[in-house]
């Protein structure tokens, strides 16, 4: 029998559709806001963000509008509001904009977290869009919007004023920016034995350093779709010349991920990044060798990349047995929080975290004077302005660089060690010794004096001589000015 062009669908895969449209970030983000404010998962959450559920007897959707179970009060926030406050006796889905206005606005400035402490604005902001989603969302399909500064003024002029008084009074700590990683950060990860060499034999330090080298080539985000990357996803290829390289093999299915930047959809577009894994040859630390050794230790039952490795005992040696992985995919929490582990074990602090590699990509790359356009078909980044947020801010060397800058200017010029600008500067060649070096010199206006005979001269063809002499102090150096004299 011919195979059918059209599938079977059932209701069931038909709201699995619709559950998945929404991600599971924004899930979680909305039972939180919901959960602080009521006190119970916004209706239960029992099947998905929206609470779907399918009527198997009438074969169509329809939302349940239930009554929630009853949860154990360990099940709830310690915290949660709602239910604490006698002041609003109004359902708060069935309140009316004046009051829901009143009611939000002494919520914002209550909310706490569980040890009391204040929320930062981004918390408090994720609060407010998560009632927001909650109310607009089925059954209750809300036509106004909290977060509208017309209808609901009140309450988030309330809430504008409120983070003015955290931010000003001291009580909520600034924004943590986490810095790229720098080549001292990568020689100690290696050093405190978190990275190795493609010769090591140590399942674990081989995972660590193959998945260090994915994420940094391909710069990808490191939470999204890790643990789905399977072996079959990586493609070792040759150039014309005899190179090899790795790449990810576009031809397996699945083998393009969705990501933030690119989920599919009607709206969506395709990710067209296309990094590349060249070998680093006569290396220990090859990129290409290391990913060869471990994808040669991998369970062969297993179709999944990431693999958990095997604790090195009496059962297993690495130096006898081949395969240094079991027959199970590490786990999601576990790449999740890779590089914050690592870093943390190395004794690295701050500690980075896997976006930290994506940023490390674009930072090295942008240092390097590649062009924004060739970064983004490495990183998939959708536009400049997304490449430019990671190198707006300086790297640890330039925040040294400028604090040297400072430094020297503390101590005087003449303890004032040479530095870079980003400007022309002035520079001489002086020669010592035989020896020719390059110095750059900073110096005040109007130094170099000039005689009344070179200045009767000058003057009177319209030539100011301070005007064309450099700002400085010199000693021991002579300079030569052309002046074109033609009029």
């Amino acid at each position: 029998m011919a195979a059918s062009r059209f599938a079977e669908v059932s209701d069931e895969e038909i709201c699995e559709m619709k559950i998945n449209a929404v991600p599971k970030s924004t899930q979680n983000a909305t039972k939180y806001g919901v959960k602080l404010f009521k006190g119970k998962p916004a209706f239960c959450f029992e099947l998905n963000y929206f609470n779907l559920k399918v009527s198997l007897n009438q074969q169509k959707y329809r939302f349940n509008t239930e009554q929630p179970r009853k949860y154990s009060s360990s099940n709830l926030f310690q915290t949660e509001w709602f239910a604490q406050q006698k002041e609003f006796k109004t359902e708060f889905e069935s309140m009316e904009v004046e009051e829901m206005n009143n009611c939000l606005s002494k919520f914002y400035l209550s909310a706490r977290r569980k040890d009391g402490s204040y929320y930062k604005k981004t918390s408090l902001l994720s609060i407010r869009a998560a009632l927001d989603r909650y109310l607009r969302s089925p059954p209750f399909n809300k036509k106004v919007s909290i977060c509208d500064t017309v209808q609901f003024n009140e309450a988030n002029k309330a809430l504008n004023s409120y983070l003015k008084h955290l931010a000003s009074s001291g009580k909520i700590a600034g924004t943590v920016h986490k810095n790229s990683l720098t080549t001292e950060t990568v020689q100690t990860l290696f050093e405190a034995g978190q990275l190795a060499s493609a010769e090591t034999r140590n399942p674990r330090l081989l995972l660590q350093t193959t998945w260090f080298y994915i994420s940094l080539y391909f710069g990808k985000r490191g939470r999204e779709n890790q643990s789905a990357m399977k072996k079959s996803m990586l493609r070792l290829a040759v150039t014309p010349s005899g190179e090899e390289y790795f790449e990810l093999n576009k031809d397996e299915p699945g083998a393009v991920l969705s990501t933030k930047n690119h989920r599919g959809g009607l709206d969506g577009t395709e990710d067209h990044a296309d990094g590349k894994i060249f070998a680093s040859p006569n290396s220990s630390r090859c990129p290409l060798q290391t990913i060869k050794a471990y994808l040669c230790h991998l369970h062969p039952e297993v179709d999944a990349l990431f693999q958990r490795p095997k604790d090195i005992s009496l059962r297993f040696d690495p130096e006898k047995d081949k395969i240094w992985f079991e027959k199970k995919v590490l786990g999601h929490n576990t790449l999740e929080n890779m590089m914050r582990n690592m870093t943390e074990r190395a004794g690295i602090l701050p500690y980075y975290t896997n976006h930290s590699l994506r940023a490390t990509t674009v930072t090295v790359l942008s240092s390097n004077n590649v062009e924004t356009r060739q970064i983004k078909a490495v990183t998939g980044h959708k536009s400049d302005t997304s490449i430019e947020s990671y190198c707006e801010r300086p790297t640890l060397h330039q925040f040294k660089s400028m604090s040297s800058a400072l430094t020297s200017f503390i101590h005087g010029s003449e303890n004032t060690p040479p530095a870079s600008t980003s400007s022309n500067p002035t520079t001489s060649t002086a020669n010592q010794s035989g020896n020719s070096a390059e110095k750059i010199f900073t110096m005040p206006t109007n130094s170099v004096s000039v005689s009344q005979n070179e200045e009767n001269f000058l003057l009177p063809n319209g030539v100011n001589p301070q005007a064309i002499l450099p700002s400085g102090n010199f000693q021991g150096c002579s300079f030569t000015f052309n002046i074109n004299m033609n009029k």
